[in-house]
Formats: C-alpha cells, sequence, structure tokens
C-alpha cells in the first residue's frame, strides 16, 4: 500500500543546476530569474510552480518569469536548465516524475547536476473517468467492466516513466485487468482534454486538474490514490 502512494502523490520541488566550481553572485539576484516547468501551462504543476515564483519575486524584488517547456517527458526542460549557467539564475520545477526520468538521461546526473532546493506541495493522484463515454460510476464497476472488456479501455498518463504511468501498470498488476495506457507527457491538462475529447476512458490526474469538471459533471472521480481519504474529498474511496 505504501508503495503506491509513493506512486501517485505529486512532490512538487524547484532545485537549480549546479555543475563545477562556479560561485554564485554574491547580491542575488540582481536580475531576471526564469523558472522552467517541463509540462504545458494550465496543469497543477504549472499553477504550483506560478504561486512559487511570484512569491520569490514578491521576496527579491526582482521578476521572476515561468518559461514552459513541455515535451518529451520532460526531457526538453532538463536540457534547458542542464545547459544553462550554474549561477541560480536558472530554475527547474517538476514533479516527482523527475526521479524516475532524470535518472535515465545519458547527458546529465540528477544527483549531481541538479541541486534539490524545496518541496513546494504534494496531492494524491486521482483516478478519473468521463461519465458520457463510459458505463460505470465508481471503481468497482469500473474493475468489472475492465475484466470483461480487456484492452478496450484506455488510460493516459503523464507519458512513460512518470508516476501516473507507474501507477497504471501497478493498478493493472494488482487487479487483473488490462488496460491500454496512453502517454501524454505534456502533462495532465492535456490528459485531461483527451479524457473530455473521448480519446481515452480513464487518466490519472491531480484534484487541482479535475475539481472544475468534475462540479461541471463532465469529470467522474473513482478513486484517490492516497491511503486515507482526501480531506477535500471526503466521499471519494482510497484506492
Amino acid at each position: 500500500m505504501r508503495q503506491i502512494l509513493s506512486l501517485l502523490t505529486t512532490g512538487l520541488f524547484v532545485a537549480t543546476w549546479m555543475l563545477g566550481a562556479t560561485p554564485v553572485e554574491a547580491a542575488f539576484p540582481e536580475r531576471l530569474v526564469r523558472v522552467i516547468v517541463v509540462v504545458a501551462a494550465g496543469g497543477s504543476t504549472d499553477a504550483t510552480c506560478r504561486i512559487v515564483a511570484h512569491k520569490l519575486s514578491e521576496r527579491w524584488g526582482q521578476p521572476v518569469i515561468i518559461e514552459n517547456r513541455p515535451g518529451a517527458n520532460g526531457a526538453i526542460g532538463r536540457e534547458v536548465v542542464a545547459a544553462a549557467q550554474p549561477n541560480g539564475y536558472t530554475l527547474y520545477c517538476d514533479s516527482g516524475s523527475f526521479t524516475v526520468e532524470a535518472a535515465k538521461s545519458e547527458d546529465y546526473d540528477p544527483l549531481k547536476h541538479f541541486a534539490p532546493i524545496s518541496r513546494v506541495a504534494s496531492q494524491p493522484r486521482i483516478l478519473v473517468s468521463n461519465p458520457k463515454n463510459t458505463p460505470f460510476r465508481d471503481i468497482q464497476g469500473m474493475l468489472a467492466y475492465a475484466k470483461a472488456n480487456p484492452t478496450k479501455l484506455n488510460i493516459g498518463h503523464g507519458g512513460t516513466g512518470s508516476d501516473s504511468f507507474f501507477a497504471s501498470v501497478y493498478l493493472m498488476n494488482e487487479t487483473g485487468i488490462q488496460l491500454t495506457p496512453i502517454g501524454f507527457s505534456e502533462g495532465s491538462s492535456r490528459s485531461a482534454t483527451a479524457l473530455l475529447g473521448g480519446e481515452i476512458e480513464l487518466a490519472w490526474t491531480t484534484v487541482a486538474a479535475a475539481a472544475p469538471l468534475v462540479q461541471s459533471g463532465q469529470m467522474l472521480i473513482l478513486g484517490a490514490g492516497s491511503l486515507k481519504r482526501f480531506p477535500q474529498l471526503p466521499d471519494v474511496p482510497t484506492i
């Protein structure tokens, strides 16, 4: 159970590339600071990073801007950070998938080339469906349907190696169902769009990204990937 908790909890952190012995400027920051975000604008990761950037700008008295560099499971954004000067003026904001994706790179070492600064937020991944395209209304109904219709359900995730990808694999292994994983490396906002457009029937997303769509009836929450029920969703069962 604790394994799936770690897979489904989105931990956001900011990091700056710190290779070599180049000293950080004494009066940091003296100019604009940019924060590379490896997902598209609109998702919960992007929103959280923007909140942090805004507060840093207020505290430092310097502009702190967000640069969205989505794609390739975050590799595009990480390459931008790795190529930047190690002076603290290029920060990096990502979800927990960094620990898996960066470790696969042959161009940099995530333990040597990135210096973690802080974990700023966490929330459980939630499994959602489009009630207009699916006959089930709860997790038990989904499992029964999936067992009766192998591979008929497509489940969206954040790309191979992401936490939501492993969550999909874990769910199938634990229940014996067969789903068809579909990757969307742009982030949870793209996965939600695909769900609403009928490209997929299931998706892993976040509470922040799903909330307005759930309230409008366009999206249904089947379960939360945590050991305890989420305070803001007391009626949603845990998976």
